[in-house]
Order: C-alpha cells, then sequence, then structure tokens
C-alpha cells in the first residue's frame, strides 16, 4: 500500500539520560502537522535510540528524500545539536534545518547564527512550521511573513512577529516511535496544559 512522502522530520536530542516522559514538543508539532496542517511528520527520538541507530535513521530520512529536520534543543542540548545540524548538512546542503524548544527561545539569535542553523522557532511552532515548509516547497523565500521565525538575509540574522497562540488540540500518539511507547509501559502522562510545568529561578 503506498504512503504519502515524509515531509519533515521532527528530532528529540539524546539528552544523556533515561527521561520519564514522552517528547512533548515534538509530538505536539508533529500531531499538528499530520492532522491540521495537511504534511506528513516523523518522530525520531534520541533518548530511545542507541547512537548508532540514531545516525543511521537519520541517513536513511535523507536518503529517502526528507528535506526539512526539526530539532528540540534545550540549553544542555547545544552542543549536542550543534554537531547534529553539522552531521546533517554533510549529508546534503539542499535540507532546511528548523531548531525550537526552550534554548532557541532564551538564546534565539545567537542560535540562528550557527552555521547549519537555517531557521529558528522562537514561539509557538505549529503555524510556523507549516507555514515555512509551505514557502519553501513553493519555492518562495520570502519568510518575512511567517511569525515566530528567525532566518538569515545577506548575512544578518532576521526575525519576524512572535506567533499567536495555537488552540488546544489532541496528541496523536500514534506518532510516537514504538520504542518510545515500549520504554515508558508503566505510565500513563496526559498533557494538561503548554509550556513548562516547573518554576526554575534561572529562567525566564
Amino acid at each position: 500500500m503506498a504512503t504519502d512522502p515524509l515531509d519533515i522530520v521532527l528530532i528529540n536530542p539524546d539528552q544523556g539520560m533515561k527521561k520519564h516522559s514522552y517528547p512533548w514538543g515534538v509530538l505536539s508539532l508533529a500531531s499538528y502537522l499530520n492532522n491540521t496542517a495537511g504534511y506528513t511528520a516523523s518522530i525520531l527520538d534520541g533518548n530511545v535510540a542507541s547512537r548508532q541507530e540514531f545516525s543511521d535513521k537519520v541517513n536513511f530520512y535523507y536518503r529517502s528524500g526528507v528535506r526539512f529536520f526539526g530539532i528540540y534543543c534545550m540549553s544542555t542540548d547545544v552542543y549536542f545539536v550543534k554537531n547534529l545540524t553539522d552531521y546533517i548538512k554533510g549529508l546534503g546542503s539542499d535540507c532546511s534545518i528548523i531548531v525550537g524548544g526552550p534554548h532557541a527561545m532564551l538564546q534565539p539569535e545567537q542560535t540562528c547564527a550557527y552555521k547549519n542553523i537555517d531557521f529558528v522557532s522562537y514561539a509557538h511552532g505549529e503555524r510556523t512550521l507549516a507555514e515555512l515548509i509551505r514557502k519553501i516547497k513553493n519555492g518562495d523565500s520570502d519568510y518575512g511573513g511567517v511569525s515566530g521565525l528567525l532566518f538569515k538575509e545577506d548575512g544578518e540574522v532576521k526575525r519576524t512577529a512572535a506567533s499567536g497562540e495555537v488552540a488546544f488540540y489532541d496528541m496523536d500518539y500514534e506518532l510516537l516511535p514504538e520504542a518510545t511507547r515500549r520504554t515508558y509501559p508503566e505510565y500513563i502522562q496526559v498533557l494538561t496544559g503548554r509550556g513548562c510545568s516547573f518554576n526554575c529561578t534561572f529562567c525566564f
């Protein structure tokens, strides 16, 4: 049976520790893109894949024709994410790399300035990603109208107006990799709101 071609892979980095929750950030984006925006997104969860499995899957996705890679980034993930973007761009410079997550919100300009990061989503990423994919697929490089985005133009980092909030929608748990679901069989996880539930003093 034929399947729709994959538009984007959303990557949750290997954070070097066993996680006790689903990768909510990439799951919410994948749910929106697949079920609302009309695109096909897949999740690659680095916390449940070995380093070799992880790199093999990135290779597989690129060879399969995927040209959009979205990467979730906390501040503790910065060096891993930089190395990952170098690796992906080493496969081919024709792909677009979009970084989002807490570090992208805290340091958006610094993040976007890195040589192999093409775009940064610094606010609610659902509509930002959908509009960005649409523009690139249509050959439209005028990114100024894509809300919540940073991009490079003539060597300078440009920033658009923040994107608005997205109405709450159901998570599509079927999009989680099988390995992720196997890792947490004893947990029932319920998402009741958006954003971080903690209150760290060093954060904003």
